[in-house]
């Protein structure tokens, strides 16, 4: 870990208060250079981001931060980095992603952030996938750590492997740092690849403008308090810890506590201790974590524990079940955390992160629909608790301040509140277009509008996703979110939770489609395993009125997730049919 000051257990930046004062929007910002410059000046020698591995804390006060990341600019420039040469940058949570991201900003360069090998989402295969992300791009050279520079050499022939570590070492005297390179804010500042839920990763190319606007609307929303601390365990080269923590905790100049994916997946109660520890007041995560959280957490590993600091949960970055944020609530509630704490919220990479925001305060808000009205005509139509078979749907909040939302039907009309179509986004923060992608651009940007590929409705100034449209499993003609099927599975015992996908797959015979549901299961007895499918099945039914076709069970650590937890539900059911075409089969 690079070196800094020992950090307290508390930023002084933390103290709580009855009436905290709210932050004031910084000063005009034109750059993510800019931003990061108007923290060193206006903080003090306490003020900035603290990294944490295990229980040791580096506090990296934002005047060091911008200092190493100017002389981290002036070596990657000796070593031929060019203007906007596109470097991807695989690194693990560090102070030393911090310089480089923007020591290649300050050196004109556009940082692309990448999983590193021993990232988060074990089932990726990195050599491939990494190998033709990087190829994509076009990139010349990568920044990645010493621990991982043999590795990634090996999986990229022909492309230099830089060591952040070697850069630190060689960065000389820090008068010999680099001027900033001239940017606007129209101008490049880093390409985020998209998760690949649905296939291979594209490039959204993000301006300076993109970012700070989605920053400024973040902290609008989140109503940013003086005393506030964002607490990340989100990987940094995922949108939602990259931009929504990092970047938003140097924009606004609050405090930000940073610990690695890997640690947080290795013990889950390490997320709470750190809000603990440093009275945490926002922290967000997708779905499965508060459901892995509040599954794996035993009661003796949260002693000493009080989360009463914690005013804002954000769930995003997945489908939001609403039985398993309340579950959260319920399960920590004892250990101090505030009632209503967990809120909603929709985003995508492509929209730069934050679209809409469920408001402070204000109780969870869940709609029950009918499955059959939905799925047949594509209507909205409320039904009661007693319903069965009703579908809840999430209350994602009001757009952002300078972000607009609007629904259209399938021949892109727009349609009014209240009804069912395609999610559109448009303002400052959407992205300029896919990197070298002008056919997969025209099809999502339409004169201004950016079709998220997202289905759903407007009520009360609310946004609500019922399902991604690639995703949708029609039977009979019957449009289906596969999360329907796949939370209903979740909650049979024996299947691990989070760990369950369900597609459709065309049965000649009937004319139709039929649904395959695939469950991870630790159990190996084949009586306890067929006793199993026999109960999903069974859940399946009850809850969607649809009876699987086939319930598959698979081994631990089978599913394929994208880099930020993701189903990767297309890339499952193409593994699945190939599997079961060698066994002769193919029809699920």
């Amino acid at each position: 870990m690079s070196s800094g000051d020992a950090a307290s257990s508390r930023p002084p930046s933390a103290a709580s208060s009855s009436a905290p004062a709210a932050v004031r929007p910084p000063r005009p910002q034109a750059t993510l250079v800019e931003s990061l410059r108007a923290a060193a000046e206006a903080g003090g020698p306490e003020a900035g981001p603290i990294f944490l591995k295990d229980r040791e804390a580096v506090r990296v006060p934002f005047a060091q931060a911008y200092a190493e990341s100017r002389r981290r600019a002036g070596t990657l420039r000796r070593l031929g980095v060019e203007p906007g040469e596109r470097v991807p940058l695989l690194l693990p949570t560090s102070p030393d992603f911090l310089y480089l991201l923007h020591g290649l900003l300050l050196a004109g360069a556009v940082p692309c952030p990448l999983p590193p090998p021993a990232g988060y989402g074990a089932s990726i295969d990195f050599g491939e996938r990494t190998a033709r992300t990087i190829r994509y791009l076009g990139a010349r050279r990568v920044l990645t750590s010493a621990a991982f520079r043999d590795l990634v050499a090996e999986v990229l022939p022909g492309i230099a492997v830089l060591a952040a570590e070697d850069l630190a070492a060689t960065v000389g005297d820090p008068g010999a740092a680099l001027e900033p390179v001239a940017a606007r804010p129209d101008d490049l500042a880093l390409i985020q690849c998209t998760s690949g839920s649905t296939g291979l990763p594209k490039g959204a190319m993000l301006t300076h403008e993109n970012l700070l606007s989605n920053t400024y609307q973040i902290g609008v929303a989140l109503e940013l308090h003086a005393g506030d601390v964002i607490v990340c365990w989100l990987p940094l080269y995922h949108d939602m810890g990259l931009i929504g923590c990092m970047l938003n905790s140097i924009y606004w100049g609050v405090s930000g506590v940073f610990l690695s994916p890997l640690q947080f997946l290795k013990h889950p109660a390490s997320w709470l201790h750190a809000l603990a520890r440093f009275r945490g007041t926002i922290s967000p995560a997708p779905n499965f974590a508060y459901q892995y959280v509040a599954a794996r957490v035993k009661e003796a590993e949260l002693e000493g524990v009080d989360l009463s600091s914690w005013r804002l949960a954000f769930c995003g970055s997945e489908p939001v079940d609403p039985r398993t944020l309340l579950g959260f609530e319920r399960r920590f509630s004892r250990w101090g955390l505030p009632a209503n704490a967990t809120r909603p919220c929709y985003g995508l990479a492509e929209a730069t992160l934050g679209v809409s925001f469920h408001p402070p305060r204000v109780p969870l808000e869940v709609d029950r629909v009918s499955r059959e009205a939905l799925a047949e005509r594509g209507e909205l139509e409320d039904v009661g608790a007693s319903d069965a078979q009703a579908l809840e749907v999430v209350n994602c909040g009001s757009a952002a301040c300078l972000t607009r939302v609007r629904i259209v039907d399938d021949d892109g009309g727009e349609v009014p509140a209240g009804r069912h179509g395609h999610v559109q986004v448009s303002g400052p923060s959407v992205m300029k277009g896919y990197f070298q992608l002008p056919e997969e651009t025209a099809a999502i940007l339409r004169d201004g509008w950016l079709d998220t590929g997202d289905m759903g409705y407007v009520r009360s100034s609310g946004l609500r996703i019922t399902g991604r449209h690639k995703d949708l499993v029609i039977i009979r003609g019957r449009k289906y979110p596969p999360s329907d099927f796949e939370w209903a599975a979740d909650e049979v015992a024996g299947v691990r939770r989070g760990n369950v996908v369900a597609f459709g797959t065309f049965d000649a015979v009937q004319g139709t489609e039929t649904l395959c549901v695939l469950c991870e299961t630790e159990l190996a007895d084949e009586t306890q395993r067929a006793a199993l499918r026999k109960a999903v099945a069974e859940r399946v039914a009850a809850k969607t009125g649809i009876l699987p076709a086939v319930v598959e069970l698979l081994p631990k650590n089978t599913v394929p997730k994208t880099s930020s937890g993701k189903l990767q539900r297309a890339r499952m059911k193409k593994l699945y049919l190939a599997e079961s075409g060698k066994r002769g089969g193919g029809r699920a």
